[in-house]
């Protein structure tokens, strides 16, 4: 007589599927100690039907990107004895390359001056590898490699500003892949500059220009002005800046008549102004400066005033100031 087949097959996992992976016809080996039918469960399907005994490998049907951790399979054998369903290892199928969000700085809004530093950051879509690497393009026309530092999504790097840099709100302009890669082995192609830039988050300056002096004016009115015992005969003076200069800045300046003035900043801004006061003896045909001299200005990102040439705009280009008899004139 025949002996009743009642044994069901007994399955057991060989080769894990890869996770995360970019491949999304993933393939999966097991092994069954009997042939029989496959028949699967949860999430995944394939057109492998047929197992037979020892090691099967199936390659599932086209997989959307997502986490996979339901998929089942069972071996019936020819005696319609079905397996325990072999639960197949949770993966996850992702074909999507990693792009770039967003670039921002942890530095300080502000003005920076040559030498100075500024940290810039550029978060992925999505974790990328260790020693990663793209080179951004700033609006100052400097490059600087931004490298990711562990697995995770962001890449970072060091600008550090040099002699003639300059940008009124720095930015990032444009960006090359070195080697940029997520997990499961999808590479970035696409060099698109997001919307959120640093400018986005952050003021940041870059500002290498010295100040200097563009003019000499006066707001007193034209005129005579004469030395006397019994009053005090005052002309202002004031000296425009090329860029805003710090509260308390001053220069001296010498006038034709050989007087020397003190101006003052009197805020943060263009202008130094001070008072000059008509000395017994000072004579000018048309007042103006002769030269001056710096004390302390600075810009608001330190760089300091250094050149004393005389502007072509001097007092005696929009007034008529006379100082003392005018005599010889």
């Amino acid at each position: 007589f025949t002996t009743a087949d009642v044994t069901a097959p007994v399955l057991t996992e060989v080769t894990a599927v890869p996770t995360p992976t970019n491949n999304n016809t993933p393939s999966y080996t097991f092994s069954s100690n009997e042939a029989g039918t496959i028949t699967y469960g949860g999430s995944c399907s394939s057109g492998n039907t047929s197992a037979s005994t020892d090691n099967n490998t199936v390659t599932f049907n086209v997989l959307a990107d997502q986490v996979y951790d339901s998929c089942t399979i069972t071996v019936t054998d020819s005696s319609n004895n079905a397996s325990s369903s072999l639960n197949v290892n949770t993966f996850t199928v992702d074909t999507t390359a990693p792009t770039v969000n967003s670039f921002t700085s942890t530095s300080a809004g502000g003005s920076y001056k040559s030498a100075g530093t500024v940290n810039i950051t550029a978060t992925t879509s999505e974790t990328v590898v260790y020693g990663n690497t793209i080179i951004v393009t700033l609006d100052t026309g400097d490059t600087i490699l931004l490298t990711a530092a562990a697995n995770g999504t962001t890449l970072v790097g060091t600008y550090t500003v040099s002699d003639g840099d300059t940008s009124s709100d720095l930015t990032v302009n444009s960006f090359s892949i070195g080697t940029v890669t997520d997990s499961a082995g999808n590479a970035m192609t696409s060099t698109t500059v997001p919307a959120t830039n640093i400018a986005s988050g952050s003021t940041i300056v870059i500002d290498t220009t010295a100040p200097t002096i563009i003019k000499f004016t006066s707001t007193s009115a034209d005129g005579t002005y004469n030395y006397s015992k019994s009053s005090v005969s005052n002309v202002n003076i004031t000296a425009t800046a090329s860029e805003t200069v710090v509260y308390g800045n001053t220069i001296t300046v010498t006038l034709d008549t050989g007087d020397t003035v003190p101006l003052t900043a009197a805020a943060n801004g263009t202008t130094l102004v001070g008072t000059y006061t008509v000395g017994s003896g000072d004579t000018s045909c048309n007042l103006t400066v002769s030269s001056f001299s710096i004390g302390t200005v600075t810009d608001s990102a330190g760089n300091a005033m250094t050149s004393t040439t005389v502007p072509a705009t001097n007092i005696d280009s929009g007034s008529n100031i006379v100082i003392g008899s005018g005599a010889g004139c």
